[in-house]
């Protein structure tokens, strides 16, 4: 209870304690809040001040705004216009850069077009012309290469050129003429008056002593005079004198050439033999040679075989009878008389008809070899100047274009004349060539069959020889040839008569196997003839027929 009074009494003294305070508290708040009222009546004031004076400045800024908007909008008008325009000046650009590169496309064909007229203008105009137009031509091949030139002068220089061309294109429908000079038939250089009209160029001298037509030789770059030819020599001379009064005074007659001149050419162009054998080098000489060996050597061994002796069948025949009859001393006699190596043959085997027949089948073999040849000689020279005449062409053409491929290095290939001139030169080698071998091969084909025949008619009577004679020591043998129904030999057939002593009945002979083929090699042909010769044996079990002592033919 004393704690509770004590504490009243604090707060009792507290409470008198600051009565005073809180008094003097509430005049300063007092103030304070009039002094606030005070401040906020003048700010309010002033907030009103401001707010007049926005007022009054908001308008102009606004019409201000509005007037910068239009302004603005105005801009970008002008920007989307000026874009739109912007994009067609783009687009022209554009358009304009591809027009540039059209026409600078345009420009480089034309400016080819024009490289190409004038390279070609030299070989489109006459010869006689060259000079009248070797100025303008002249500058208008430089123009491309001057670097002081800009294009247009370029083109003018070049167009220069066409417009003389189609001036002369005007001139030569009318006729036109200008003076020159040209290479008369002399070979002198001489000074007068060309005509043109269309392809015909006519040409006098001053003198008049010299007037034809313009041509241009093989291998020269001057206009050359060629008299008119006529088949009148009156009417020829009249043509050539009317010339030159035609060219002074522009009437009178024209001669024309409807060849232009190539009729003319092609005669000149013609080489004689020795003109190729110039033009063909050395090693045209080995072919010469080799043709003219050739030559001596067919005609040689053509002369000599066709004057080889043949013993007729109709010899032969009578010959065999006295074989076959054991007239030996008569055969000897009969035999003396035939001639040629098939007589030397019949000689040496009637010599020889009492020995074996083996011998007398060498011996007759011998002469066959030692004519066989003889005949035969020289005929492979032939036949090897037919082997090695092409080759020899052939090294000429290969060593002539040799040397048009050097040219060609050195002079390039502008001049195709001198080129196909070149080439042309190169082939007569091979021409030469292939004409020496070809009648070659025939000859040593002919010879060659000649020199066989020969031989194979001396193998058909060595033949027939040795079979009468194998046989004859078998029995009677009688040969007979029978001429066949055409009138050509037949193969001969032999008949054989038995003596009635030897046997009762007639032996069969087969008949005489036909000569040797024609086409056999010799060879073959030799080594058959012998195996025919001794494959005719009489059978010792000779064949029966009826009838001892008659006689038949197989």
């Amino acid at each position: 209870m004393n704690k509770k009074v004590s504490i009243y009494r604090f707060i009792g003294f507290l409470v008198i304690a600051c009565v005073p305070s809180a008094t003097s508290a509430q005049n300063e708040m007092n103030k304070a809040v009039e002094q606030s009222k005070k401040d906020l009546e003048v700010s309010l004031l002033k907030l009103s001040e401001l707010r007049e004076a926005i007022t009054k400045e908001k308008l102009p800024m606004s019409r201000e705004l509005n007037k910068l908007e239009d302004e603005l909008i105005e801009l970008h008008e002008q920007y989307k216009k000026e874009s739109r325009t912007l994009d067609s000046r783009n687009l022209d650009l554009s358009n304009l850069k591809r027009e540039i590169k059209a026409r600078e496309a345009e420009n480089s064909f034309i400016s080819n077009l024009f490289d190409e007229y004038v390279r070609n203008f030299k070989s489109r105009v006459h010869i006689s012309e060259l000079k009248r137009y070797a100025h303008v031509q002249r500058e208008a091949e430089l123009a491309p290469e001057n670097p002081n030139l800009i294009p247009a002068q370029k083109f003018e220089a070049q167009i220069e050129l066409v417009n003389e061309s189609l001036n002369r294109l005007i001139e030569l429908g009318g006729g036109a003429t200008f003076d020159g000079y040209a290479i008369s038939n002399s070979g002198d250089e001489i000074k007068g008056r060309f005509g043109i009209l269309g392809p015909v160029v006519l040409f006098a001298s001053e003198d008049g002593q010299s007037a034809g037509l313009v041509d241009q030789k093989l291998g020269s770059n001057e206009p050359a005079v060629r008299p008119v030819q006529a088949v009148d020599p009156a009417e020829e001379v009249q043509m050539n004198q009317a010339i030159k009064p035609m060219l002074d005074t522009g009437k009178g007659m024209i001669v024309f050439d409807p060849s232009e001149g190539d009729a003319a050419k092609y005669v000149e162009a013609e080489d004689t033999l020795i003109d190729e054998l110039r033009k063909g080098g050395i090693t045209m000489w080995p072919i010469i040679i080799l043709a003219i060996a050739a030559i001596l050597v067919t005609l040689a061994k053509f002369i000599h075989l066709s004057l080889v002796p043949q013993v007729s069948r109709k010899k032969t025949r009578q010959l065999l009878t006295y074989i076959n009859g054991g007239n030996f001393d008569q055969a000897k006699s009969y035999v003396a008389g035939f001639k040629g190596p098939m007589g030397e043959m019949l000689r040496a085997a009637v010599d020889h008809i009492r020995e074996p027949k083996d011998l007398i089948e060498e011996v007759m073999f011998e002469v066959v070899m030692e004519t066989k040849l003889k005949l035969q000689s020289f005929i492979a020279f032939v036949a090897l100047s037919a082997a090695a005449a092409p080759l020899l062409g052939l090294l000429g053409t290969v060593t002539g274009m040799i040397n048009t491929f050097k040219m060609i290095t050195i002079y390039g290939t502008g001049d195709a004349k001198m080129l196909s001139g070149g080439i042309s030169e190169a082939l007569l080698t091979t021409k030469w060539g292939l004409i020496v071998a070809i009648p070659s091969v025939i000859a040593a084909s002919y010879l060659n069959r000649k020199a066989k025949g020969i031989v194979d008619n001396m193998e058909k009577a060595a033949i027939s020889f040795v079979n009468t004679i194998s046989r004859r020591a078998n029995g009677s043998v009688s040969v007979e040839a029978h001429e066949a129904s055409d009138g050509r030999d037949a193969s001969p057939t032999i008949t054989i008569q038995t003596s009635p002593a030897s046997s009762p009945n007639q032996i069969l002979v087969p008949p005489i196997s036909p000569m040797v083929p024609a086409g056999m090699v010799e060879s073959e042909q030799s080594t058959k003839t012998k195996a025919v010769a001794r494959s005719v044996p009489i059978p010792k079990t000779p064949k029966v027929a009826a009838g001892a002592g008659t006689s038949d033919e197989y």
